[in-house]
């Protein structure tokens, strides 16, 4: 048996249960937009534009022009982190990529081979502040491919502090070192005259290649 009405029990003219079913109970009829019910017409009239606000699908899924489940300017940031990251295989080498192939998307200026003196600016292929973290400039010996150093450039220092000079201590064999001077722009490098003097050893060590980093 289906019970389609709710009944009211009485005993001698009084209510001896509460009446639940909403058929029953004086007010709980559906809302409109209009009319009041389970819920006010104001807010049965949210309720209805939820899914039009601005125009949008708000409860659709979000694109990177429109808004959805999250802003339109939430999903660029998402896509942007398949496109910006680097999968940890592809920077270490590891399972699943080559070493070349990592290395050339690190490298931003190659085969550069300058002191650099005075003379010598190197316009970097990418800016520095575009860069993860900064760039490195990577520093060898003259006459062999040989005593590697790297020297780390934040780009807190371009954005702060590019017009000053920033030295490093390289060492060129056992006991011997030598002081090296660069200009970090956000484009570019540029040398000073001392970075190519035999006195100071300098002239023993070129930058061969910069890196992001």
């Amino acid at each position: 048996m289906t019970i389609t009405k709710s009944r009211t029990l009485t005993y001698n003219g009084e209510e001896v249960y509460a009446r639940t079913h909403k058929d029953v109970v004086d007010g709980l009829l559906n809302a409109t937009a209009t009319s009041d019910g389970l819920m006010s017409a104001a807010d049965k009239r949210k309720l209805d534009g939820l899914n039009q606000q601005s125009g949008t699908q708000n409860l659709s899924v979000a694109t990177s022009t429109t808004n959805g489940l999250m802003s339109a300017a939430d999903k660029q940031k998402l896509d942007r982190l398949n496109t910006d990251s680097v999968d940890y295989r592809a920077v270490s080498g590891g399972s699943g990529s080559s070493v070349s192939g990592s290395s050339g998307s690190q490298i931003l200026n190659r085969n550069i081979d300058v002191w650099p003196n005075a003379t010598q600016r190197v316009t970097l292929n990418k800016p520095v502040s575009d860069c993860k973290t900064g760039i490195v400039l990577v520093w060898r010996l003259d006459t062999s491919d040989n005593l590697y150093h790297y020297q780390h450039i934040p780009k807190y220092h371009v954005a702060t502090h590019s017009a000053a000079h920033i030295a490093e201590a390289i060492p060129t064999m056992a006991n011997e070192i030598c002081i090296k001077q660069v200009i970090v722009l956000n484009t570019s490098v540029v040398g000073v005259s001392e970075n190519n003097n035999a006195s100071y050893k300098t002239n023993k060590i070129r930058l061969c290649e910069i890196l992001e980093y």
